[in-house]
């Protein structure tokens, strides 16, 4: 039969044990709480010249962003100081309610002329690269879900920045060098979509690629 004293240190192991499990829950539970969520697109269809607006195609593929997200708690939609990303955010915004966070990315075009009529907020001016918006994103929305909507180059950039995996060449191929959607007609492609699930504590991100909108 064990001793007073056995039994004590078999009770403190197990009270050890038990708050080793409890404590390891809890931040398993602290670590999937803490998973931000980023949506990541380029701008739909656009017409030619500087600073362009949307096709018809474009206009539709912006609103089959609005049904990517559908239900879901949105925290920030971002875009560029671009007409195209803007316009291609915008129904995004104007369906939850919130601004369009616009990077400045450029100094000349602007959003002027764009007829943009949902709310915009410009991000500071330091935030004029991918690792910079990256992490201020997941600083403003930790645990949330974020849109992002990009270039053919930044999207990629973005990507890497958010889930350190490159999109070249596993996805696409170099472009002079650069890690790009392809964006010269016919080969163009607009419906690409990445969701980077990024853990605040433990484990790798996860980056899924899919398609949207009922365009090719």
């Amino acid at each position: 039969m064990p001793d007073a004293s056995s039994r004590v240190v078999r009770r403190w192991q197990l009270l050890a044990l038990v708050c080793i499990v409890t404590a390891g829950l809890a931040l398993w539970l602290c670590s999937a709480r803490s998973t931000t969520t980023v949506v990541l697109v380029r701008h739909a269809e656009k017409v030619e010249g500087p600073n362009p607006l949307l096709t018809a195609e474009g206009r539709q593929r912006a609103e089959a962003l609005v049904e990517v997200v559908a239900g879901s708690a949105v925290a920030g939609v971002y875009a560029t100081n671009l007409c195209r990303t803007a316009l291609t955010a915008e129904p995004l915004a104007l369906e939850l309610g919130v601004p369009i966070r616009i990077q400045t990315v450029t100094d000349s075009g602007g959003l002027e002329q764009c007829g943009v009529t949902a709310p915009l907020a410009p991000l500071p001016a330091s935030l004029d690269s991918a690792e910079a918006l990256a992490d201020a994103i997941l600083a403003a929305h930790r645990g949330r879900l974020v849109v992002v909507v990009g270039h053919s180059n930044t999207v990629p950039a973005l990507v890497e920045a958010f889930s350190l995996e490159s999109l070249c060449p596993r996805t696409f191929a170099p472009i002079d060098g650069e890690c790009r959607i392809p964006d010269e007609a016919p080969d163009d492609q607009y419906s690409h979509l990445f969701v980077v699930e990024v853990p605040r504590w433990l484990g790798a991100p996860r980056l899924i690629h899919a398609r949207y909108g009922t365009l090719p």
